[in-house]
């Protein structure tokens, strides 16, 4: 494995998964291989034909060889993962435990992409570690600077949380690589669009992030693709 790619999201169903979608479509066409994992998955009954975040994934890019996917445990409940395992009895894993699964698929990968759940300080491990602080544990184990990307929206309300997240982030010395604008409304009024996405791409610059880049709608089994992704995605070569 040569990038470990963390996906946060400023709150719950902004589009994470489609931003991490789109994110191993681009190194999936530039030949690389690529694990997508979800560390932990609420809402989901273990044996449910629900779909799941990685089932999303596979709707929209099917399954090429190059791809591999992964959970390291689902919870029924619909809640933040220490909610839903305090409900549930089962225990959350530990980072251990998650960077260990990690390591099994580095023969095999060039980049790991780990999806969190929910907003960005969310607890994920049993140690209470949220996805930020579990890539950095994994990428100390592996000897390689994780990658971080938050995701926002471009609807009511991002303007005041999406700079609480940064601020967030800079009061433990943690600039996102990229922030992507997601629309996951598709009736959402253009004027509304326009004016949030200017505030975030201004908000970006503020905080010296190096890319601030929209996601268009998408429906169905389109694949998802983010204009200029190279700008903020290096090479694992």
């Amino acid at each position: 494995m040569k990038l470990l790619i963390g996906v946060l999201g400023i709150d719950t169903e902004i589009g994470k998964t489609v931003a991490t979608t789109a994110l191993a479509q681009h190194y999936l066409q530039s030949g690389h291989r690529v694990h997508i994992d979800k560390p932990v998955q609420t809402g989901v009954e273990a044996d449910s034909h629900d779909p799941a975040d990685i089932d999303t994934v596979h709707r929209h890019l099917g399954t090429p060889t190059l791809l591999s996917t992964s959970e390291g445990q689902r919870l029924a409940p619909t809640m933040a993962p220490r909610d839903a395992s305090t409900v549930t009895g089962e225990p959350l894993k530990t980072a251990e435990e998650h960077i260990e699964r990690w390591a099994s698929y580095t023969r095999s990968t060039d980049v790991l992409i780990a999806e969190g759940s929910g907003g960005l300080t969310v607890r994920l491990t049993e140690e209470g570690l949220t996805l930020w602080e579990l890539i950095k544990r994994g990428g100390n184990a592996f000897g390689i600077k994780p990658m971080l990307i938050l995701v926002t929206h471009s609807g009511l309300g991002t303007q005041n949380h999406t700079e609480l997240a940064l601020d967030h982030l800079a009061s433990r010395n943690q600039t996102p690589e990229a922030l992507i604008i997601s629309n996951p409304q598709p009736d959402l009024q253009p004027q509304l669009h326009a004016a949030n996405a200017r505030f975030l791409h201004d908000l970006a610059l503020q905080h010296g992030i190096r890319s601030a880049l929209e996601l268009p709608h998408v429906s169905g089994n389109e694949v998802p693709a983010i204009p200029h992704t190279g700008k903020y995605a290096p090479s694992p070569s």
